[in-house]
Parts: C-alpha cells; sequence; structure tokens
C-alpha cells in the first residue's frame, strides 16, 4: 500500500482517516494522513498525494477544533496554514508529529 515510502530509514508513526480543511469550501477532499519519522503526507484515493511536509519544516502545531465539534490539527509550512480534521483524537496526531521528529532527531 505504502510503495511510495522508498526510504528504507523511513517508518510510519501513525495512520488516520482525516479530511483537509481547505480554504476553498468546495475543495475539501478525505483522505488519510500518514505520519512517518520524516514527514507528514495527506493523500487521497486512488493513492494520491496531495500534501507532503518534511516534520522539521512544521511549525505551531496544535490539536484544535473546527466550528466548536470536529477535533482537527493546525500547522503551519513556510508561513502558510493548514488544518487537517479527523474522526477523534487529533492529539494522537500531534504526538505522532513529535514522536516522528524525536525519533529522526535521535537517528
Amino acid at each position: 500500500m505504502i510503495n511510495w515510502l522508498t526510504d528504507p530509514d523511513e517508518r510510519v508513526v501513525i495512520r488516520k482517516i482525516a479530511k483537509y480543511w481547505n480554504q476553498d469550501v468546495f475543495d475539501r477532499p478525505d483522505g488519510t494522513v500518514l505520519v512517518t519519522n520524516k514527514r507528514l503526507l495527506f493523500f487521497t484515493y486512488p493513492k494520491l498525494v496531495r500534501l507532503s511536509f518534511p516534520l522539521d519544516r512544521i511549525e505551531k502545531l496544535s490539536a484544535i477544533r473546527v466550528m466548536w465539534i470536529s477535533p482537527a490539527i493546525r500547522f503551519e509550512v513556510d508561513g502558510r496554514t493548514y488544518v487537517l480534521t479527523f474522526l477523534l483524537n487529533a492529539k494522537a496526531v500531534v504526538r505522532g508529529i513529535e514522536l516522528g521528529r524525536s525519533s529522526a532527531t535521535s537517528s
């Protein structure tokens, strides 16, 4: 399934179903968030990678709620804000990103 992880040192930390809360209200695709020890990816089906960010470029990471209901993560990359919503437990994704960062720096 994850044939585009070509680096043998790249390991999956967490995978969750998500929605990319794009600024365009007519383009908010469902997909999967995959956090590895090197990057965060969001891909839709069939395996179209929509977002891919090295973990060390993710700034201002936080778990939030969108519209006071949906668990989400918000972060910035190169000054642009991104939001991904989840069915539950966005804090687990934040912890996964933090774990991925720490395992990348310790290797």
